[in-house]
Formats: C-alpha cells, sequence, structure tokens
C-alpha cells in the first residue's frame, strides 16, 4: 500500500504552485483516486492524486495521459494542465456543468448524446494497447484470492470471459462511461479516463446498458443512436459485451471489497451474481 501524498507536496510538483495561495474542498475519495476542487487566484481545477490502493487495479497511467490528451483536443475530456503519472499527480482544468444522473437516462436526448459522445470517442486515433478483459479478471481474482463463497461466481465470471472472441476491430474507449463519468457542460465532457485503452466498441455501450440497468427500449434507443439502426446481430454484439461486463464487475467489486467492507457493494455483488449465473 502506498503512502498518500498530500496536496501540498502534490501542488509543489507543479511550476509556478509551490508558494500559491490556494483552497481546496474534496470531490471524492474512493480505492483507485482522491480528488479535490482547487481554487487559485479566482480559477477553479481539479487535483487528481493516487489513493492507497491504486497500484492494486493495474492502471496504466501512461495510456490513460495519452487519450487523454487525445480527447480534449476533441473537446471530449478536461485539458490536462499538468500530469506526473510516477508520482500519482494530476492536474486539469475545472469544467462547470451538471453531472448526469440515473434519472437523466429516461430522456431520449440523454441517451443519444451519450451515443454520440462515444462515437466521437470511438473515432479518436487507437493507442496501441487492446484491453484484455481475460488479463483484467486475472488481476481482481488474484486479488479476490478464489476462496470463500464467491469460488463458483468468480470461475463463472472467468467463464464467461474466455468464451468471447477478442475484439477484431478495437476502436479508442473510454471502458467506464457511467453517469457520474459525463458533465454536461453544453456539451457531453467525459471525466475519469483511467480504464481507457483499444477495445470493442460495443463494451463502452454494454456498461451504459447494464451499470444502469437499462430496459430493453433503452437499450434499443442508445444502441440504434449509436448504429444507425438496430439488428439482431446488433443487439446479440451488444448482449455479448453485456455478459463481458457484467463478469469484470462481479471481480472489480469482489477485489473492491477485499480492500474495504461495503454492505450495499455487496448488494450490488448478489444481484450481478443472479445475472451472471443465468449466462451459463
Amino acid at each position: 500500500m502506498q503512502v498518500e501524498k498530500s496536496i501540498d507536496e502534490a501542488l509543489a510538483l507543479i511550476p509556478d504552485w509551490r508558494a500559491a495561495s490556494y483552497t481546496w474542498k474534496l470531490m471524492s475519495r474512493g480505492l483507485t483516486n482522491r480528488s479535490f476542487l482547487i481554487e487559485r487566484n479566482g480559477a477553479k481545477y481539479v487535483l487528481r492524486l493516487d489513493a492507497p490502493h491504486t497500484a492494486l487495479f493495474s492502471l496504466d497511467r501512461e495510456t490513460e495521459l495519452q487519450i487523454h490528451r487525445r480527447a480534449a483536443v476533441a473537446e471530449l475530456a478536461p485539458r490536462i494542465l499538468y500530469a506526473n503519472p510516477e508520482e500519482g499527480v494530476q492536474l486539469t482544468e475545472y469544467v462547470r456543468g451538471s453531472v448526469l444522473t440515473t434519472e437523466d437516462l429516461r430522456s431520449t436526448t440523454v441517451l443519444e448524446a451519450i451515443a454520440g459522445a462515444l462515437r466521437r470517442v470511438h473515432a479518436l486515433e487507437t493507442c496501441g494497447k487492446v484491453f484484455s478483459a481475460r488479463a483484467a479478471a486475472e488481476v481482481y481474482v488474484d486479488a479476490v484470492g478464489l476462496r470463500g463463497p464467491w469460488l463458483d461466481t468468480a470461475r463463472s465470471c472467468q467463464a464467461i470471459i474466455g468464451r468471447t472472441p477478442v475484439a477484431e476491430n478495437p476502436v479508442c474507449s473510454h471502458n467506464d462511461p457511467v453517469v457520474d463519468n459525463f458533465i454536461d457542460a453544453g456539451r457531453l465532457v467525459m471525466i475519469d479516463w483511467e480504464y481507457a485503452c483499444d477495445n470493442d466498441a460495443y463494451f463502452d455501450l454494454a456498461v451504459v446498458v447494464s451499470h444502469h440497468e437499462l430496459e430493453r427500449d433503452q437499450a434499443d434507443i442508445l444502441l440504434s443512436a449509436y448504429c444507425g439502426d438496430l439488428t439482431a446481430e446488433r443487439r446479440q454484439r451488444l448482449e455479448m459485451q453485456v455478459q463481458v461486463y457484467d463478469a469484470l464487475h462481479w471481480l472489480w467489486l469482489a477485489a473492491r471489497n477485499v480492500a474495504t467492507s461495503d454492505p450495499g457493494m455487496l448488494e450490488v455483488m448478489r444481484r450481478l451474481a443472479g445475472r451472471i449465473w443465468s449466462y451459463r
């Protein structure tokens, strides 16, 4: 477990910030990141610092930085003002707007906007690093330890992932487009690019559908807005990636629960496990 870097220590790394006067407010604190709203000379910034358990999830900060910068040029992400992956420090501009909620997904307009944003992400230059669901599953399983009552479900997750074909034409993907990572700033801006790399385009769609438990008609609106029309083949491809995401999501939660026990998280795991067993 790494030692947490203080805000003062992090900002001291940034040129011209060592003696700066600023105020800060905690925005979020998770296993992999700590985020703070920084105000300095009337301007606002977002400071992200690695958390004690960042290493547990084998994040590739260099790939994240590469894709985030390309996305920022395309106005799909906040501009990065300073980044030091080795020190676990990143400073970005603050984007004014409202974070999407699950309630927003009831709107056809919002679903269509998300589909449009994902199409633009998928049109970005690929980075050359292709997401491996199998490798990610192994990382999470190692953290879980494959023991106790979770053993059978973990193995089922690995089986689902193992039978899924590798993407033939991977595209640049965000890989975590949950509503918390969309800011409506007059256009949709995406944050938290830490899982970004090349992947099957339908994986991003699957995250939106499965993570928020969209109804069939909502999923069809999203898929139709992304593809232009609906076909049985496209629905099947989306369902395949939904199963992959569910399996990875369960393993990620299990790995996270090793570091911190959360009753709410365990309830999500139980619901996911029910779906996973139906995929067998």
